[in-house]
Parts: structure tokens; sequence; C-alpha cells
């Protein structure tokens, strides 16, 4: 294969299987030499993909839209269209195949051109195929994410939207066979702590009736506090009733106890909490009669609760104590694909309901609902959902409709997810009418700068990692590294 770089190719070949993808795609190879096409195409379909091939950029736009292409692979210097007019036609295309540019004369500046024309990489030739393996995994897994998303719903009202919630899910259930020891669960407002709360208490048998009992640690009174969760005595105080009362400890017996915004328990309580945790036992106010724990214990907090440890606020031995068995659930911003995906679930659930609600979410209008941070998560995304549906009677979701003027509602979508995937970011930034871009001047380069050097720190400046999350190739990232100047030393050995 004299246009390939690697004298050992068939043993590089050997090496990528189908296996290594997920599915396979239409590839559309562009090159005016008959030769490049055709080793090109030996090696892609070797792993399973299927090639079509157009000899310029003219004939491969008849080509796209009725082989349905998943990745334009072209060279640039053609006859008959090169690849930059090709690259431009299909940029302008509504649903647009991801394009990789290929040129002969090892210039960086022409592979820095295409990314900035919209290529999502560029190939130097002689190519190299561990190149062509790299662009095939990144392309399978940014173009198949979207399709592989689904929601799982569950009988107790949990909604599967991630591999994360599926895998704390599954915790959840194996935390339920210990019912002697504590469990924590951390996670932001709006996240459903409660709901995996109820998890670990029945562990997936839905029809469990023994007794969850919810206490809010923040709307109980501190003087309170210790009435209500240990109970007391008759005539133990003031006030209290005649025959004494029963704590939720004792009340929640042979099922569980929950205790939420545990950070916001009273420093003096929280010893006593520790103590029944320890001893599985405590006594109620002014009874000399000890009680014995059966119910199981499962706290939660909105907060960082190893701050709350640093700065005093909460007993350090207690902390250790409740995190053996942890529960942590992520905000939503971290899931940026699925929010469409709920929004709809929950404008389905308002038809239902009420008889009103959209039935598809227009592009724009997912792109924002993907951007916006959620700091509610879940609870706030369910509660907007509800108020479009009540306010409009559309049955597509517009962009229109999510930042009306005079709203304050407008307020999420003024302050963008930082978490939302590098294909969501450019597409709010460069839309047409966009309003927030800088008045004076906004240098592509300084962006592209700012952008690769963020993606580096988000994954421990990997290169690989940061590579896949940009979807690009690791040697067009050390091109762009080194062009900015985000090389450190020990990357100079490529």
């Amino acid at each position: 294969m004299p246009y390939f770089e690697r004298a050992d190719t068939p043993v590089l070949l050997a090496a990528y299987t189908f296996s290594d993808y997920t599915c396979s795609m239409n590839i559309l190879v562009v090159d005016d030499h008959s030769e490049v096409r055709t080793s090109i195409a030996q090696f892609i379909t070797a792993l399973g993909h299927t090639v079509v091939e157009a000899v310029s950029g003219n004939q491969a736009i008849g080509m796209i839209h009725a082989n349905a292409i998943s990745l334009i692979i072209s060279d640039i210097n053609m006859p008959n269209g090169d690849g930059f007019e090709l690259l431009a036609v299909v940029n302008d295309m509504e649903h647009a195949p991801p394009v990789a540019l290929m040129t002969a004369f090892g210039d960086n500046e022409v592979g820095i051109r295409a990314l900035k024309s919209g290529a999502c990489d560029y190939i130097h030739k002689p190519i190299d195929v561990r190149d062509i393996h790299n662009l095939l995994t990144t392309v399978e897994s940014v173009t198949q994410l979207p399709a592989k998303q689904t929601l799982q719903h569950e009988a107790d009202g949990i909604i599967v939207y991630s591999s994360k919630i599926a895998e704390q899910l599954r915790l959840c259930e194996r935390i339920h066979t210990t019912p002697e020891l504590p469990a924590f669960i951390s996670g932001k407002t709006g996240t459903g702590k409660e709901l995996f709360a109820r998890r670990i208490h029945h562990g997936g048998n839905f029809h469990n009736t023994d007794p969850f009992i919810a206490v809010n640690c923040a709307a109980i009174a501190p003087s309170l506090f210790e009435a209500e969760l240990f109970g007391y005595a008759d005539g133990a105080f003031t006030g209290a009733t005649t025959g004494g009362a029963k704590g939720k400890l004792a009340l929640a017996a042979g099922g569980t106890v929950f205790l939420d915004e545990i950070a916001e328990l009273p420093k003096d309580q929280q010893a006593k909490l520790l103590r029944v945790l320890e001893s599985k036992r405590w006594y109620p106010i002014g009874s000399d009669t000890e009680e014995h724990l059966q119910a199981r214990i499962v706290c939660a907090a909105n907060v960082n609760l190893l701050e709350h440890v640093q700065s005093g606020a909460f007993r350090e031995d207690l902390y250790y104590r409740l995190k053996v068995l942890r529960i942590q659930l992520p905000p939503l911003c971290e899931e940026p694909n699925a929010i469409p995906l709920l929004a709809q679930e929950f404008a389905n659930d308002c038809r239902t309901k009420w008889g009103r609600g959209f039935t598809s979410i227009e592009d724009r209008a997912a792109a924002l609902l993907s951007a916006a941070p959620w700091p509610g998560n879940i609870r706030q995304l369910r509660h907007y959902v509800e108020e479009l549906c009540m306010l409009h009677d559309d049955t597509v979701l517009r962009e229109h409709m999510l930042v009306p003027k005079g709203n304050p509602a407008t307020e999420t979508f003024a302050k963008p997810n930082r978490k939302a995937s590098a294909i969501i970011i450019p597409q709010l930034l460069l839309t047409p009418d966009a309003e927030d871009l800088p008045d004076d001047h906004f240098p592509l380069e300084t962006f592209q700068a700012a952008l690769i050097a963020a993606a580096l720190k988000k994954h421990h400046y990997s290169p690989v990692k940061a590579a896949a999350y940009l979807g690009i190739s690791r040697k067009v990232l050390y091109t762009l590294r080194k062009r900015y100047g985000l090389l450190k030393e020990r990357d100079d050995t490529h």
C-alpha cells in the first residue's frame, strides 16, 4: 500500500477489528487519484464499514444524501470542486456529516484553515492508518451518542437517563442488603435523593410495605429535633403529649428513616445520632427504658459535607461513619444530551394529565435546553416544562418560547452550562442572530486556544482524552497546542 505511511499496515490492520466499533458507518472517500481511494477504502472496509467513492467534490455532493453518509474523507486539491468547496456546501446542509480533509503538503496552516472552516479533522499524506482509525472511532462515538441514549422508567418514579444514574441505582440495591449499615446520598437540589433513598429501602421490591419515614432536618426547630427523632416519655417536658410519643426511629421499626439535609442537624444532636449508629440503642427523653434500633438510617445532603466538617459545623466522626455506603447523584448539567429527552418526557406527562403539551422540540430549542445550567436539576426542568405546556398551545417547543422578554425563566438560559458538549456550545455562539458576542472583536484563534486549554484541564491534561472530547485526532491536538503555546515540556516528544 504505497499511499500509507506505515510499512506494517497489514499488521496494524489485524489489530483493528470490527469489534472496535458499535455500528457500521457509510463513509464517502473523495480523491481524484484512484490509488489513494482504493488504499483508504480497503482499510476502512476491512474494519467493517461501507465505503462510497467519488473523484471530485462536485460528484461527492450528489452522493451524500443518496447514501446516508456518516463521514466524508476528502482530498483538498482536486479538479471540479476541491475539498474546501465541498466542505462549504456540506456545512450548509441541515444534517451535515462530519468532514475530514487530506493534504499532501504537510502544511499545518492548511490544517488550521480546515478546522476553522468546519472540518472535524485533517490528515496528512502519506496517511498513517492510526489516524484513520482514530478518526473513525471519534466520529462513531459522537454520532451514535444521541441515538443510543434512551430513558428507562422505573416503577418507583426514577428515570434512568445516563450510565451514572444506572450505576448508582444498582449500588442502591446492593446497599439494600445491608440494613445494619447507614447510607449517605449526596446530590444537588432536585436530583432525586429521596427517590434513591426509597430504592435503598425497598431494593427493587416495589410492593414493599415496610415503613419509610422521611425527616427534613432543616424544617425542624433545633429544640424539637431530639423529641422528633428519639421520642419522649409522659411528662418529659412542658407541653408533652399525655402518655408520651414515639420518635421517628421507633416508628420506622422494620423499615427506614430518611434524614434529609443532614448538614442542618444541630451539633449537639449529631453526637446523639452517632451514638445510635454505633450502639444501635437510645433513651427517649425523660425515659429510663432503653430502646433498640430496628430501622435502617439513610442520610442525604445537598451541600459538600466535608466542607462543613472542615469548618467545624459537622462532626468529623459522624461524617466518616455515614460515608461508608455512599450514593453520589450527578447534576443534570453533566448529561446535556439527555436534557431534551427528559423535557419531551415531561411534556408527554403533561399531555396525559392535562391534555396539552408539545410533541417535539426544534433543534435550536433543544440546544438551548442542553446548554442551560439547571441548578434545580430534574425538578427544575420538570416544573419549567410544565409551565411551558400551560403557556403555549403549539405542539412544537420552539426557541422563542424559552427566552421570552421579561420572563424570569430567561435567567436559566443566560448562564450557559459549562459542561455541555463541545458540539452544542459553538452552535449557540455562532448562530446568525447571536447577541452575546463581544461588540469590538472576537478572534477565532483566541476562542480556539481557550477551548483547547479548557478541554485539557477537564481531562487532567490527557492528550488522548482531550482529543476524543474535542472530536479531533491526537496529531491535530498536538499541532494546535504547539501553535498556541499549550505544550508542556514532557509533551515535546509527542
